[in-house]
């Protein structure tokens, strides 16, 4: 995790999941919690990343919150080298504001769980992975992706507790060992905005998110040539590997408007301003069986028609507050998309209303809530195994 002005500032961070770890620090934070302190170690291309050494910095983000960025060096191996070397060393190093009574591990790459896991076996305290998102073991992936990914699983297996965002992570990985299942509720300035009106401001479909496969962003470029509606707009926001593809498309269809990374006053507009929103995620790559598209909460707090591909378990949890897309090409992407677009006005706002109404009441606060029993009951079970 990163302040928010200096995730803004590295194009290789994502917004979205920085904002749900300060979110849910921030939550933690207000059930009670002494103090929450987030250790980072902020991504980023290691041939391309500049500077190469990352130092120590230190961040105050609220009463009792604090990221502190350890020390790195981006380059190849050694950027991962240095990378379990400075988190060890904290974890199992000096304390100036007193040892952790938990330790939550935010991702399950193998060089931040396993020094967590040492630390929890050294100070006896319960340690958790959230998942959030998990690959897998693929045929046809080069050998060192495949190693990598089968740590991944491995670390997944060997946590005490794991907080995931899919239940086929902890059907499918744990095998009856302790987890939960943790709703990534919208940002919070996003579950205090008014229902929009029925009449959409602008005649536009809106994409936000990481530009890239496995969020369909291609899957959405190749459908708009297939909607026959040439007063359509069609709004991306955000950054990622498939940005100079959707720049080229943008220069040969005036439809197509790419804002860039956009700022949350920005965000939370266009949100309510299109008329339907779209998360294209392919079902059929398997990342997203194991990965919750949190993009979709915030979606959903905005009150405007959604159409979702049946990823992970949208269609189980959310296919009555959401367009489920049956049809996951590019042609059925765009008759899909006209034919939300042509229903009638009040059709769609209903539709927008029952996506808000699934996620009001779902606030970081009732997350947080629902994290620290968790961890209580990992406490209790490590003193009585």
């Amino acid at each position: 995790m990163q302040p928010p002005e200096d995730c803004a500032r590295n194009p290789w961070a994502s917004a979205a999941l920085n904002i749900t770890q300060l979110e849910l620090m921030r939550a933690m934070r207000s059930c009670g919690s002494d103090r929450v302190t987030g250790l980072s170690l902020p991504g980023a291309s290691a041939s391309r990343t500049r500077p190469r050494c990352r130092p120590f910095k230190r961040s105050v983000v609220g009463d009792g919150l604090v990221i502190e960025q350890l020390p790195s060096f981006a380059m190849g191996p050694v950027q991962v080298l240095t990378q379990v070397w400075s988190l060890t060393r904290r974890l199992l190093g000096r304390w100036p504001d007193g040892r952790p009574d938990a330790i939550l591990v935010a991702n399950a790459l193998s060089r931040f769980v396993s020094p967590a896991l040492l630390a929890g076996w050294w100070y006896g305290i319960p340690v958790a992975t959230i998942v959030a998102d998990l690959t897998g073991v693929q045929p046809g992936q080069p050998p060192v992706r495949r190693f990598r990914n089968w740590l991944q699983t491995v670390m997944t297996r060997l946590s005490p507790g794991t907080i995931v965002f899919s239940p086929h992570t902890a059907t499918e990985f744990r095998r009856g060992k302790p987890s939960i299942r943790m709703i990534p509720p919208p940002a919070s300035y996003l579950l205090e905005l008014l229902q929009p009106p029925p009449e959409p401001a602008a005649h536009a479909t809106y994409f936000a998110g990481s530009l890239s496969e496995s969020t369909g962003v291609d899957l959405l470029l190749d459908a708009i040539p297939f909607v026959k509606d040439t007063t359509l707009q069609f709004w991306f926001s955000g950054r990622g590997p498939l940005e100079d593809r959707l720049k080229q498309q943008a220069a040969t269809d005036p439809r197509i408007r790419f804002f860039g990374f956009v700022s949350e006053e920005q965000y939370s507009d266009m949100l309510q301003l299109a008329t339907v929103l779209v998360n294209p995620r392919p079902s059929r790559l398997l990342e997203n069986r194991y990965n919750f598209p949190s993009k979709l909460m915030e979606y959903m707090a905005a009150g405007r028609p959604i159409i979702s591909t049946a990823t992970s378990d949208v269609a189980e949890h959310y296919g009555d507050a959401v367009v489920v897309l049956d049809d996951e090409t590019p042609e059925g992407l765009a008759r899909c998309i006209e034919r939300v677009v042509a229903a009638p006005a009040e059709d769609r706002s209903a539709l927008g209303a029952r996506a808000r109404g699934a996620v009001e009441g779902v606030t970081w606060r009732t997350e947080a809530e629902k994290v620290l029993a968790f961890i209580e009951t990992l406490r209790r079970g490590s003193r009585n195994p």
